[in-house]
């Protein structure tokens, strides 16, 4: 998706964008802008003065460096952190879908289609169909050989800081 626009809270050091991948680059800016609350002061933050980025997340100073804009502006408030509020426009996600995503995609429509009503087996008459195991129960599901391909592409859903 291109250009897209949310506003994030703030007020910590790290601030994780939601979709990923990140695309930044000349064709796709990725403009941040700090939200002071109540005052409606906005301030245009710059990648490599204000914050830097690593993939999807963006942190403000280091709290031991020398105060500069890099630590938080305005300067009244806590050094190296956000504002409480934070409007992120960035473009994100794949060009194309990968092939491996396409294919288990793929394989799980087919899955469902062939057997929507979850049928082991049906019998009229001296005519009876019998359906893989594969394609019953509930629906459409991940098998676990899925899961593990897809792994790469799943964000964590939280992260451990160091001790």
């Amino acid at each position: 998706m291109e250009n897209d626009t949310i506003t994030l809270p703030g007020g910590g050091r790290v601030l994780s964008l939601p979709q990923r991948p990140v695309v930044a680059d000349a064709q796709h800016p990725l403009r941040v802008t700090e939200l002071s609350g109540m005052t409606g002061i906005e301030l245009e933050c710059i990648e490599g003065r204000d914050f830097r980025r690593l993939g999807a997340e963006l942190t403000r100073g280091e709290p031991w460096y020398q105060p500069t804009r890099l630590m938080g502006w305005p300067y009244n408030r806590p050094s190296g952190v956000w504002a409480p509020q934070v409007r992120v426009t960035y473009s994100h996600g794949y060009a194309e879908v990968p092939d491996d995503v396409m294919d288990i995609v793929l394989a799980l429509a087919v899955m469902n289609l062939s057997n929507p009503e979850n049928l082991r087996e049906q019998a009229i008459d001296d005519y009876r169909r019998v359906w893989a195991s594969e394609t019953i129960g509930g629906g459409a599901t991940l098998s676990d050989s899925q899961k593990a391909d897809l792994r790469p592409y799943r964000r964590a859903a939280f992260t451990v800081a160091p001790s």
